[in-house]
């Protein structure tokens, strides 16, 4: 949703007077407005010219590389086509919720996405993302009972599989039982994925290891039960969203999805899934 609102807010910024844009103006004005970017190409379509002023366009077309919207997360691919396009210009905004009150009417368009194994890893590393890794493991041992006890990030990694797998290896620090003492633990976890329906993401077949001993199923059940129930795309109905998966590829370099995404005015937000796409 944020890339979307920076490309629309970085191509009307760049109209002129009288509605001439040109290329090179609105690829610098986006450029300006995310961390890095090594090549964006976008073009617009319009007939008449002049329904530029109006913040109409028949149809956007986007295709970057190496793009970071944060430091250190990296998209290797992200390629965007719209339908056309009418917002008002006085309110578009980069956040979500003032992005969906720009709208005078429904957008929709398709998307192409490519993630690397080696740039999600690089992404691994940062503090920012580790934080969110480290709240996570909190709310697993949470609703664990406690059973892994406290534990402490201290890497990570993923491995890209073929026929759709994964494999995560992390390793943490267990607060002992003496003091200060701690104990590192190697955890390893191995699962599919598949989408359900377009909407549902599944993580299915998991199997994992704790310094070598295998982990019990029930275990894991409940862990990829868990992570699949907040990857189900129709939560985000409630924000006016409907994105609707056709392809989710993964090999052992990189994850490759299409997607047809559509969002509605905050005035009709709220019509039931029925009624989407």
């Amino acid at each position: 949703m944020e890339i979307i609102a920076i490309v629309l807010s970085g191509i009307f910024a760049a109209i002129s007077p009288v509605g001439v844009i040109v290329d090179s103006v609105i690829e610098n004005s986006i450029s300006s407005r995310v961390e890095n970017v090594e090549l964006l190409k976008v073009r617009v379509d319009n007939a008449p010219n002049y329904q530029i002023l109006e913040g109409k366009a028949d149809r956007i077309r986007i295709a970057t590389r190496g793009l970071e919207l944060i430091p250190d997360v990296r998209i290797d691919t992200l390629e965007l086509e719209t339908d056309p396009v009418s917002i008002d210009l006085q309110s578009i905004g980069g956040k979500s919720q003032a992005f969906n009150r720009s709208l005078k009417e429904p957008l929709q368009g398709g998307v192409r996405l490519i993630v690397t194994e080696k740039d999600i890893n690089r992404a691994l590393e940062s503090q920012q993302i580790q934080l969110r890794l480290q709240n996570l493991l909190d709310r697993v041992d949470r609703n664990g009972s406690g059973v892994l006890g406290k534990i402490e990030l201290t890497n990570v990694g993923v491995k890209f599989l073929d026929e759709n797998r994964l494999r995560v290896n992390i390793q943490v620090e267990r607060a002992g039982s003496f003091g200060d003492n701690s104990q590192p633990l190697d955890i390893m976890l191995e699962l599919g994925i598949q989408v359900e329906g377009g909407r549902n993401i599944q993580l299915i077949e998991p199997k994992g290891t704790v310094d070598g001993k295998k982990i019990s199923p029930r275990l894991l059940e409940g862990f990829t039960s868990g992570i699949s129930k907040r990857l189900d795309l129709q939560r985000l109905q409630k924000r006016g969203i409907a994105l609707h998966i056709l392809k989710l590829d993964i090999d052992n370099q990189k994850l490759n999805m299409a997607a047809f995404i559509r969002v509605d005015p905050e005035e009709t937000s709220e019509l039931p899934a029925e009624s989407k796409l």
